[in-house]
């Protein structure tokens, strides 16, 4: 299991991906792998990197 943190819970329905911070080992090993959708067990999300994504927020991703 991958933990989340989101404060929009309604656009969770539009999810495609997961992003992390390439620079977080603690998800690097996921990149490019597939996730489960919470919701939509039928929809894959791929998990992407990007700087942008904030290590010392939430969950990091």
């Amino acid at each position: 299991f991958v933990h989340i943190a989101t404060t929009r819970l309604e656009t969770m329905l539009g999810d495609v991906a997961v992003a992390v911070n390439p620079k977080d080992d603690r998800f690097t090993y996921l990149i490019g792998k597939e996730l489960v959708h919470p919701f939509i067990p039928d929809r894959k999300m791929v998990v992407i990197a990007d700087d942008y994504v904030s290590m010392d927020f939430g969950t990091g991703c």
